[in-house]
Order: structure tokens, then C-alpha cells, then sequence
């Protein structure tokens, strides 16, 4: 039996980082939560999903110099 990807939901962890682009492209700053809540994953996937992003260019983790973390795309 064969099973149609295209009418699955993709979990959580499978994302699309287009997705997440998006929105942020859209919007311009959203917190964390608000992505998580709005793609309905859990905010530590959302910061996962970042935290990868930054590392492979996607986006740019910048820090102030009192510690807050800012990422720009």
C-alpha cells in the first residue's frame, strides 16, 4: 500500500524552513513563541529550527552587549 505524502501533516520537527522564513520576512520581528504558536509547535522546536537556520547562513544570530539575542534574515 502506498501512502500519499502530500495529504500528511508534517510534524513538528520536519518544518519547512521556508515556512519560518516567511513569516519572519513578513513580519519582520516576531518572538519565538508567537512562530511556535503560529506554525503549532513547541517553542523549543521553533528555537531548534533557528538555532540551525543561523548555523547554516539562513538567518544571523547577532548579540547586544547586555546578552539579548537578535536574528536577521
Amino acid at each position: 500500500m502506498t501512502v500519499d505524502s502530500d495529504t500528511q501533516t508534517p510534524s513538528a520537527d520536519s518544518l519547512p524552513d521556508e515556512t519560518i522564513l516567511r513569516l519572519l520576512e513578513e513580519h519582520k520581528a516576531l518572538p519565538t513563541s508567537t512562530v511556535a504558536a503560529e506554525l503549532e509547535a513547541t517553542t523549543e522546536t521553533i528555537r531548534s529550527r533557528l538555532q540551525m537556520m543561523a548555523t547554516v547562513g539562513l538567518i544571523e544570530r547577532r548579540e547586544t552587549t547586555n546578552g539579548d539575542v537578535w536574528l536577521s534574515w
